[in-house]
């Protein structure tokens, strides 16, 4: 009887050391994998943070494109090949799928401001009265009221495109949950963009 005792004893010890070693563990792996998961939150928001400040710079230069504008007031459409290479390198790497999906469709607004502001500056350059100063044309010719009809469309897309990526952004950074909407559905790129 004394040594079933023992055995019960050392077998009930056995399981309780098994079961205490296991949930040790079991923190252990939990407290890592939230670290790992802060540690990814904050590479995330700077990633986010450093794209949002690259889009916020093209956005200034496109809303200061005004009839009469000076180009060199314009500031840079197109920030230095290191910001972008850097803004999209962050994104490619902890940017989740909506997010670099929402950036795409953002950068598709933008070569049509490029060209229609190619167009205005050609037209501007043989309107300028002063010698070295490139200004957007102010011309009502019919080519230049189109071209600038045209341009407020596609800054209107961008503009859209460029919230709805920062909602994106901000919805994941915050943790909020935004309309389970496909991109593709929400933006029609070349035309009005509406949501649906």
């Amino acid at each position: 009887m004394a040594v079933a005792g023992i055995a019960a004893t050392y077998l009930t010890s056995a399981k309780g050391r098994d079961q205490a070693e296991r949930l040790a563990r079991d923190k252990t792996e939990h407290d890592r994998q939230l670290v790992e998961d802060e540690r990814n939150q904050q590479r995330r928001s700077e990633a986010y943070v450093e794209l949002l400040t690259y889009v916020e710079l093209v956005g200034t230069a496109i809303r200061r494109i005004v009839p009469g504008a000076s180009v060199s007031d314009l500031g840079n459409l197109e920030p230095a090949d290191e910001s972008v290479a850097r803004a999209q390198a962050l994104l490619g790497a902890y940017g989740s799928a909506a997010s670099i999906a929402y950036f795409e469709v953002w950068q598709q607004t933008t070569p049509p401001i490029v060209s229609e502001l190619l167009y205005l500056s050609a037209k501007g350059q043989s309107e300028s009265q002063e010698q070295g100063t490139l200004v957007l044309s102010t011309s009502r010719d019919d080519g230049v009221t189109a071209a600038w009809r045209k341009m407020q469309e596609v800054k209107q897309r961008e503009e859209q495109a460029r919230r709805e990526l920062a909602d994106q952004l901000s919805a994941e950074l915050l943790g909020t949950r935004r309309f389970n909407v496909k991109v593709e559905e929400r933006f029609t790129i070349g035309a009005q963009s509406q949501p649906e």
